[in-house]
């Protein structure tokens, strides 16, 4: 199977003391994206699974992400990613105790979506973790599966036109 090319963006370090600043990267993101890319295919934001709760300052980053790039990012091209889950008998028996499972997590995302007016009530929720060391056939199995369900999704969306992101400064 031949592989298509692809560019992956990882974003700065957002949301934490110097407003002004984020938005100063944020822009210069999106110009980059504006005059180098025609569009995007997928938005993966990857969340820490470690971290249960959908805090302000998550709230804060969908604010942000919808004034950028629209509320049809969440409805058509992005995928959550929960990294640090893992698929070992103690983590899994830890959130069974907590009700922090993988539906309460995608219920949760897509709860907190619906608030700020997104449609689509199922955004797709992929939950991995890296191999560290010796792994179990259980961790192995769930991570390949999961990595595979994360391809099938990078693959299915439909382009998202650049020229419609929007600055978080005055600049269109």
């Amino acid at each position: 199977e031949s592989q298509e090319p692809f560019c992956l963006i990882d974003t700065p370090g957002l949301f934490a003391h110097d407003r002004n600043r984020e938005n100063e990267i944020l822009d210069q993101m999106i110009s980059e994206l504006k005059t180098k890319v025609q569009h995007v295919n997928t938005f993966a934001i990857v969340l820490n699974g470690t971290n249960p709760r959908f805090d302000q300052s998550r709230k804060q980053m969908i604010r942000v992400f919808m004034k950028i790039f629209g509320s049809q990012m969440f409805e058509t091209n992005t995928v959550f990613i929960i990294s640090h889950w893992h698929y070992n008998k103690s983590s899994i028996e830890t959130r069974k105790r907590t009700h922090q499972d993988e539906v309460s997590k995608i219920n949760g995302i897509n709860e907190t979506l619906k608030e700020f007016g997104v449609k689509n009530s199922s955004v797709p929720v992929i939950f991995i973790d890296s191999k560290y060391g010796k792994v179990d056939s259980v961790e192995e199995e769930k991570l390949n599966s999961n990595l595979d369900e994360l391809n099938r999704y990078l693959k299915s969306f439909s382009p998202y036109l650049s020229k419609h992101f929007k600055f978080l400064t005055s600049k269109d």
